[in-house]
């Protein structure tokens, strides 16, 4: 998958900027996506890929389509570094802690997950 493939996808997906807001508005940095973690959905067999440089979560089909792509809250995750799904496709995330923060492990049920449908 290319970056820009990405890119063009998260650019596509933001909402419109209403009147006067472009003053406020700065892009997101558009660092390398490096991943830094895989895991297969165990129902789908999709792929989820997220990357702690980029701070991006990526769904791909099973054959490497870009399905999904969404940028991951910095207050939430400090450093997403490890992803598994569970039987019930209860997705967890780990965020390594570091310099005052703790490491914390965050899951998101299948049920409440908003997007594409899996």
């Amino acid at each position: 998958i290319e970056d820009q493939d990405i890119f063009a996808y998260l650019n596509q997906q933001r909402p419109p900027l209403e009147e006067g807001d472009e003053l406020f508005y700065e892009p997101p940095a558009e660092k390398p996506f490096e991943p830094s973690a895989i895991a297969i959905h165990p129902r789908t067999d999709e792929l989820f890929l997220i990357s702690a440089s980029s701070m991006l979560l990526v769904i791909l089909s099973e054959d490497g389509d870009l399905l999904h792509a969404e940028r991951l809250d910095p207050f939430m995750f400090t450093e997403p570094e490890g992803m598994c799904f569970d039987l019930d496709g209860t997705l967890y995330i780990s965020s390594k802690g570091g310099r005052g923060s703790t490491g914390k492990i965050h899951l998101f049920p299948q049920q409440s997950r908003n997007r594409h449908p899996s």
